[in-house]
């Protein structure tokens, strides 16, 4: 085998020809790559989610001079049982937003900030008004709805953090 066969055979095996030369399966890119920043991004706003919302709900209860209806050990149940139902409930709202930001390549992170106010309003909805989870609810004031807004704003802020922010970044240099 000559030099330029080794080169020649080299070239072939890192780069792909034809049609599939950017496929995204190849070695693991897609799970390393853009999806696994996005399934990440995601898991990483539903816990954001999870932990900030008792917090702002036990400084409103302590704003209104109720009683701190947490215990200390509650702190570690709560957030790991509000995570799990963050991430099944807002999958399918996340799923639609995080579609049309990828798909409209936007970058800015108001857009984020706007849907993850939309995704926090439209979960709280979901689990607040599903008779299986809580049959006897009644319909939550607008501060409620204010908090999981704030909440939802703060997730959407996180994915933009850990999913968008570094495509600024490269495309800045």
């Amino acid at each position: 085998m000559t030099d330029d066969d080794a080169v020649r055979l080299r070239r072939s095996n890192s780069v792909a020809q034809g049609p599939f030369a950017q496929d995204p399966f190849a070695r693991g890119r897609l799970v390393r790559g853009r999806l696994g920043r996005i399934v990440g991004a995601y898991l990483a706003a539903c816990l954001v989610a999870a932990v900030v919302l008792p917090i702002l709900f036990l400084i409103g209860d302590m704003v209104a001079g109720r009683s701190l209806a947490i215990r200390a050990g509650d702190w570690l149940v709560l957030p790991a049982g509000l995570f799990v139902v963050t991430v099944v409930a807002a999958a399918p709202f996340a799923t639609l937003a995080i579609v049309l930001t990828e798909g409209f390549r936007l970058a800015a992170p108001i857009p984020y900030l706007a849907a993850g106010g939309v995704i926090g309003l439209g979960v709280e909805v979901v689990v607040h008004w599903l008779p299986v989870l809580k049959p006897d609810v009644q319909p939550a004031d607008i501060v409620i709805y204010g908090i999981v807004a704030v909440v939802g704003m703060l997730a959407g802020f996180a994915y933009w953090l850990i999913a968008v922010r570094h495509r600024r970044i490269a495309a800045a240099r």
